[in-house]
């Protein structure tokens, strides 16, 4: 009898949650934090939620995790560094199971001027989710580093999904500026998940960072041009842009650019993008 594998999802997300919808009908146990210690819905019933937020965390917490075969970390840092760390540093040093991943950012890169960068690019974050991105990343690979710790980390470019894409803010007014020469690069949320499985599944894996993005950067024009096409017929796309007010070019979130690489994921995941462009993922999406 083939013996059952257990994942423990510090945070519950869009992208835990596709995670346990892909491996559900695997040999695996669920375990996650989220604030309360409880999900009402019942698509998570075979999930075990324990509680841990600012304030408190459920002691049962570390002695799973030094049972548990693998961890994912999704909650982001604070100013301090990783929350998880902060908490339960001293039970991860004993974690005996099979792979950490933590889930940064590819903002930890900062900009480049439209230049591509690979995992070995110079980290030089210019917004406050990129330095504390970065911060938590020296952390864990610090842990790695003193303790031999199975520990990998996965730059993500931006993540679209049914709920959250350009098609949807378009409709509710909410575009990057599209005067920018901006490079962004994206990531498929079925991807994304299918990515982590690879990694939790895959018995032996020569690096500990990859870069997760799709093979075709795109500029905020060239992301609307694509996304109009799945608006409908009704939509003016005239009235829309005369609509925009919020000067983006101003915000700081939106003032790096670059072409983010995926080779590496590619070629040591043996992985095969199932959406590599935006207009593969849209049509996934709307169509």
């Amino acid at each position: 009898m083939k013996k059952t594998s257990s994942v423990l999802f510090f945070g519950f997300g869009q992208v835990a949650q596709t995670i346990f919808h892909d491996l559900k009908s695997k040999n695996f146990k669920f375990f996650a934090t989220n604030t309360t210690g409880r999900l009402k819905n019942k698509s998570y019933k075979k999930c075990f939620f324990l509680k841990f937020n600012s304030k408190v965390y459920d002691k049962k917490i570390k002695q799973l995790i030094e049972k548990i075969d693998y961890i994912v970390v999704s909650i982001a840092p604070d100013k301090k560094g990783d929350l998880v760390l902060k908490n339960f540093k001293e039970s991860i040093k004993n974690f005996k199971g099979k792979k950490i991943i933590y889930l940064s950012s590819t903002a930890v890169y900062g900009d480049h001027a439209g230049a591509w960068v690979n995992e070995s690019s110079t980290t030089k974050p210019k917004t406050s989710t990129g330095s504390k991105r970065l911060q938590a990343e020296k952390q864990w690979q610090r842990l790695k580093k003193q303790e031999k710790l199975p520990i990998f980390i996965l730059r993500i470019a931006g993540i679209y999904s049914p709920k959250n894409n350009i098609v949807n803010r378009i409709i509710h007014s909410k575009i990057l500026n599209l005067n920018s020469s901006q490079y962004i690069s994206r990531i498929h949320i079925n991807d994304l998940s299918n990515i982590i499985i690879k990694i939790i599944l895959k018995t032996k894996i020569n690096r500990s960072i990859f870069n997760v993005a799709d093979n075709q950067p795109l500029t905020p024009l060239e992301s609307a041009s694509i996304a109009v096409n799945f608006l409908g017929k009704k939509f003016q796309l005239s009235k829309f842009l005369k609509s925009l007010t919020i000067n983006y070019s101003k915000n700081k979130i939106f003032s790096d650019s670059k072409r983010v690489m995926n080779d590496k994921l590619i070629k040591d995941l043996n992985y095969k993008l199932q959406f590599p462009n935006l207009n593969s993922g849209l049509i996934n999406i709307f169509n």
